[in-house]
């Protein structure tokens, strides 16, 4: 396919040279929240997330607004399958892939793989206890905020892809393209249809995840109100619906009981980022997060995702890599950013030879 031939081949077409993917602000979001009375809310409004993947263009293209999903849960489960199976095809084989301990529930939470998370999320469901319950809480919510990720990715993507198809059918139209140019075009019509069914039903899941975490947390918090791990969960919810006052709330309660725990440092960072748009900011409350915990993937993907240069992108990119080489922006958005540091590379020594010569 041709976004395969993209991510393994580099066969990179122009105007996907071109792209910078920006910061969603999107108001029409999903309204399933099967726990509207117990969390009241208008709308489940999921937190903007950058990702933003840079091929040396200084502007950027404006936040999208999305078509509504005219897709059911059901159809949105077969296509999120079909991708997580994609997904673990592309990934390295872990035994994780069948956790077999509460502890594991963790490990696969540090690494922050979505391919994990069903077994994950299936394992700690089968469990007693509080800690199982915060657990499959927190897999959830990492659930919904990577499917998140990932329909973003999916979206500018298409939208790349969609430009590539109709310079190509134009020039079909006019009878001048060539064999490479059929069979790219072959390609691009299956992968324009791919892309946006995986972008809109990942978006579509995300919600239901996220309002499992939330029913979950409230079950910790309600079994043992100490505990921080369900205000940790909750405050993960409250902000990915904006609920800054709710949040606020949350993040005192975890003050009182666990000042230090590196989730705590994490809420703050994303808030940083999300609520204030400050992201140096944010950047060094994830870089701290990293001293406390030097394996929890999460807080490496943000400063990936929060860069604003090729430079800065390569190099979070190269040590995102390091921490988890599985990790679905590795895996999705990686050959992207290594062909455009590759080309950034290429234009420095061309640059350089030039001066060398005058």
């Amino acid at each position: 396919m041709y976004f395969s031939a993209c991510l393994v081949d580099f066969r990179l077409t122009p105007s996907l040279l071109s792209v910078k993917m920006g910061r969603i602000r999107n108001k029409q979001m999903l309204s399933y929240n099967p726990l509207q009375e117990e969390l009241p809310m208008k709308r489940l409004a999921f937190i903007p997330l950058i990702l933003a993947v840079a091929f040396g263009c200084a502007s950027t293209h404006p936040a999208p607004i999305r078509d509504p999903i005219a897709m059911s849960v059901t159809e949105a489960k077969d296509i999120a399958a079909d991708f997580e199976s994609r997904q673990a095809a592309k990934a390295d084989a872990t035994a994780l892939r069948a956790p077999k301990s509460l502890d594991e529930v963790i490990d696969i939470l540090k690494l922050d793989q979505i391919d994990l998370f069903p077994a994950a999320a299936a394992f700690a469901a089968k469990q007693e206890g509080v800690k199982a319950l915060a657990l499959g809480a927190q897999v959830q919510l990492s659930w919904a905020e990577s499917q998140i990720l990932l329909s973003d990715a999916f979206y500018y993507l298409s939208r790349q892809f969609r430009n590539d198809l109709r310079t190509l059918e134009a020039k079909a139209a006019t009878g001048d393209l060539n064999s490479a140019d059929k069979e790219t075009l072959s390609k691009l019509r299956g992968d324009v249809g791919m892309v946006n069914k995986y972008a809109d039903a990942l978006f579509l899941l995300a919600a239901e995840h996220a309002a499992e975490g939330a029913k979950l947390a409230r079950l910790v918090i309600e079994k043992n109100p100490d505990d921080y791990h369900g205000y940790r969960a909750a405050a993960d919810f409250y902000r990915m619906r904006q609920d800054w006052a709710n949040f606020d709330e949350m993040v005192k309660k975890i003050e009182a009981i666990a000042p230090d725990n590196y989730g705590l440092l994490y809420l703050k960072g994303i808030a940083a980022a999300e609520r204030e748009g400050n992201r140096d900011k944010a950047i060094e409350i994830f870089k701290k997060v990293l001293q406390k915990e030097p394996k929890f993937v999460r807080a490496q993907a943000q400063i990936y995702v929060l860069q604003d240069s090729i430079v800065g992108f390569y190099k979070e990119y190269v040590d995102l890599k390091k921490l988890n080489p599985n990790h679905q922006l590795v895996i999705w958005t990686g050959k992207f950013i290594e062909n455009a540091w590759a080309r950034r590379e290429d234009m420095m020594r061309r640059l350089n030879d030039y001066k060398f010569t005058r």
